[in-house]
């Protein structure tokens, strides 16, 4: 299963995707499930059905630690949260996704986005980001300005400056037969995609990758867990400068 963050065009998209395959065919191929985050997307692979199916953990956190946070910051930061976990969990069977910001102090603002995978329930994945918030920014936030909560169901990002990307466009679901005549004929058309939802075959291998840092979980064959990191850029025992 893989998804990517609804805002991020369709070339980012694959590529984040495409370098995941890479990296992952050489360092773990022969792990029956796996998950990473990155900054653009998520890749998940699973002997088991990985469907409509709330996985909470595990959980990880990358923080800003350039400053930090104060009383008001974290209201309002709150404030935020809850209704952008509300309108993503009211989001149809294609895309659970929201996006805002809130005014700080002076001229200074907040800016957050929140998403779930589609084929979550409306409660589950309310619960999923509502667990990120409570769990997990409570986990690693230590009152930074900026953290990112990643969980195999759904993520969350808040920081002091603009993230996301402008102008995103949501389309409506293509038909299979009308997608692929359209592409024929157009084939220099610019196209963007909320979310990327691909079922990965056997031939891939397949875990993640990320961008800023590469984080596995995988379970061995003998049904023990253990978590890798595997420092990329500037990871560093769960930290990134953002």
């Amino acid at each position: 299963m893989a998804l990517c963050r609804a805002d991020v065009k369709l070339d980012v998209c694959t590529g984040c995707l495409n370098e995941t395959i890479s990296r992952v065919k050489l360092d773990c191929p022969n792990n029956k499930e796996a998950i990473g985050w990155s900054a653009d997307c998520t890749l998940r692979y699973s002997n088991t059905n990985l469907s409509e199916k709330l996985e909470i953990n595990p959980q990880t956190c990358l923080y800003n630690t350039g400053s930090t946070a104060d009383e008001y910051f974290q209201l309002r930061l709150g404030e935020l949260l809850s209704d952008l976990r509300n309108k993503a969990a009211a989001g149809g069977a294609l895309l659970k996704y929201a996006a805002g910001n809130s005014s700080l102090r002076a001229s200074e603002r907040l800016y957050a986005l929140v998403q779930c995978t589609p084929d979550l329930s409306e409660g589950d994945c309310n619960h999923c980001l509502d667990k990120a918030e409570t769990d997990g920014i409570r986990r690693c936030f230590l009152k930074q300005r900026g953290c990112r909560v990643l969980s195999p169901s759904c993520n969350l990002r808040f920081e002091t400056y603009p993230f996301v990307e402008a102008g995103a466009e949501f389309p409506p679901p293509p038909s299979p037969s009308g997608d692929r005549q359209k592409e024929e004929e157009e084939p220099n058309k610019s196209k963007r995609t909320p979310v990327l939802v691909a079922s990965l075959s056997v031939i891939f291998g397949v875990a993640v990758v990320s961008i800023s840092g590469f984080l596995i979980w995988k379970r061995r064959n003998n049904q023990d867990t253990e978590y890798r990191e595997i420092q990329l850029l500037d990871l560093v025992e769960g930290r990134i400068d953002m």
